[in-house]
């Protein structure tokens, strides 16, 4: 009987520990643009832009060699002068982070 209530509580560890959470902060989607010609399109993106402070994207991304594949979770925060994009453990933890050298 303990086995059994020690294997339920390990595999409730195990899987609220590889569930995906929403990264914290205020969450505003970006809402598709209302133009029907180029010049109104770009207008409008030049607008956002100047309103834009930070965007955040979560991702997928398959990094590959000659003998391994590997998908990982990732985020990509683009704002300020900066980008930074930071890849995750199966447990949802940072797991490296890359900052382009011009944003340092």
């Amino acid at each position: 009987m303990m086995r059994r209530a020690l294997a339920i509580v390990a595999l409730s560890a195990l899987v609220a520990g590889c569930r995906t959470t929403r990264p914290a902060g205020e969450q505003t989607p970006l809402t598709a643009l209302t133009s029907t010609t180029a010049d109104d399109a770009e207008r409008q993106l030049v607008a956002r832009r100047a309103q834009m402070t930070t965007a955040r994207s979560l991702l997928r991304m398959r990094i590959t060699s000659s003998k391994l594949s590997l998908t990982v979770r990732a985020q990509l925060e683009v704002g300020n002068g900066r980008m930074l994009l930071t890849a995750y453990t199966p447990f949802g933890r940072p797991g490296c982070e890359f900052l382009p050298p011009a944003t340092k």
